[in-house]
Parts: C-alpha cells; sequence; structure tokens
C-alpha cells in the first residue's frame, strides 16, 4: 500500500460554506492584492474565521479560473516530514510532479 493511500482525504478538503457566513469583502479585497504573492501568511487567534475566509478565498480564486490545493494541518504535521508528505500529496491532487524524495527520512 502507497503513502498516499493512508492519507487521510478530509484534509485535502476545505469546509462547506453555508448562507450563514459572512463575506468578509475587505479581508478578501486584501487577499485578491496579494494573489501573485509568492506567499501569503493569514494568522489570527481560534474562533476568528480564518479558515472560512480562506475557503472564501479559495472559491474566489476558482471563478477567476485559478487551480487551489487545500490542506489542513494537525500538530502531527509539525515534524518536516509529515509537513512534506501531506503538501506534495496537496499539490498532486492538482496534478504537480513532485519528487518523493524530499519525503524520505535520512534516518
Amino acid at each position: 500500500m502507497t503513502a498516499d493511500k493512508l492519507l487521510i482525504s478530509t484534509k485535502f478538503a476545505p469546509p462547506r460554506i453555508g448562507a450563514q457566513f459572512i463575506s468578509r469583502k475587505q479581508l478578501l479585497g486584501q487577499l485578491a492584492a496579494a494573489k501573485a504573492a509568492t506567499f501569503t501568511l493569514v494568522t489570527g487567534s481560534a474562533g476568528f474565521g480564518k479558515t472560512i475566509l480562506l475557503a472564501q478565498w479559495r472559491q474566489e480564486l476558482m471563478k477567476d479560473g485559478a487551480e487551489v490545493a487545500w490542506l489542513s494541518l494537525s500538530p502531527e504535521e509539525r515534524e518536516l516530514h509529515g509537513f512534506c508528505t501531506h503538501l506534495l500529496a496537496a499539490l498532486q491532487r492538482l496534478g504537480v510532479r513532485a519528487d518523493r524524495t524530499l519525503t524520505t527520512r535520512a534516518d
């Protein structure tokens, strides 16, 4: 069995956005302005809507034709190996070819 078969598929699925969530137009505008950036970091305390904001941004990007990967991380992915394994799996779901040697441990 390959490592990809052992990965939990829900890590690659964004949350559903229902009608009860408010569109954060100002924050979405700031994220849209950062569209060409190499890296965008969204920070905030727990419960302030980061995940929903990013899910809304993902929808906006996809409306514009962008391909967007989603990856929800947990404490286990704090280790470089776990993070790289899941990141590469998320990118591969978009068809990005990635070198698996990046996830090989050098024990």
